[in-house]
């Protein structure tokens, strides 16, 4: 994961509206993070005093509709799509289509697969013990069945882009957990498009502990904070066509 100093539109620490946190990135192959003044075309982590924000990522090389993850999102991959509902009869078609993948990624016993977004996205959580051992970014062998169907199935509908996630509880510190989660969403990615699932739909962050599910006072809470999140949400070419099947612009 590449780092520079940039532009943080949502914590500006000086006059000059530079913020002294770092960006982190990470997308489509060929991205360059060095154009961080051009920011709404790019997902960036601005890991300024630890807030831990994904800001919007443009059009090009999959895109996710919506905004910046705002504090009442709860700083999690579905935040990634606030802002960007369609609605209305379009809504309607595009929320049809996701319940189709949903019976599909149901099948997947050992993800949590829940509707959001008006029902125009899904949300896939893997527990960490599924996919990798302990401090490890590598993938355990055993995780593979459940990848393969979740490959399957993003490749039986092409027309949806992916946000990747990776996240720890509060064990350790942020040294050690933001480059473990990221190493993590990059791992799966990996495997994704091991399996011919396109680089240009995914779009990997690493949350490291930022943004928890459950308390981390607790080992029930801690478990449940060590997650991949996956974020699945209409392409452009599936809004357009859902919109012309509407009637609508």
């Amino acid at each position: 994961m590449s780092f520079a100093q940039g532009v943080c539109p949502e914590h500006r620490s000086d006059s000059s509206g530079q913020c002294s946190g770092l960006f982190g990135f990470s997308g489509a192959e060929g991205s360059d993070v060095g154009r961080l003044a051009h920011w709404p075309d790019y997902a960036l982590d601005c890991r300024h005093r630890g807030h831990g924000r994904l800001l919007h990522r443009g059009a090009t090389g999959g895109a996710v509709a919506g905004g910046v993850i705002g504090h009442q999102s709860g700083h999690t991959a579905e935040g990634a799509v606030i802002g960007g509902v369609i609605g209305g009869v379009a809504g309607g078609i595009i929320g049809h289509k996701m319940d189709k993948q949903k019976k599909e990624l149901d099948d997947i016993k050992e993800a949590k697969v829940e509707t959001i977004k008006d029902g125009e996205g899904l949300k896939v959580t893997f527990e960490e013990g599924i996919l990798f051992a302990t401090n490890s970014s590598t993938l355990n062998t055993s995780s593979q069945d459940a990848l393969n169907k979740f490959a399957t199935s993003l490749q039986n509908h092409k027309e949806t882009n992916v946000v990747i996630s990776g996240h720890t509880d509060n064990t350790g510190n942020d040294a050690i957990n933001d480059p473990l989660s990221q190493k993590r969403a990059e791992s799966v990615a990996t495997f994704l498009k091991s399996k011919g699932v396109s680089g240009k739909r995914l779009t990997t962050m690493g949350a490291g502990s930022h943004q928890p599910v459950a308390s981390n006072e607790t080992a029930e809470g801690r478990q449940q904070n060590r997650r991949v999140e996956v974020v699945i949400v209409a392409n452009d070419k599936m809004v357009k066509e859902a919109k012309k099947e509407a009637g609508t612009k």
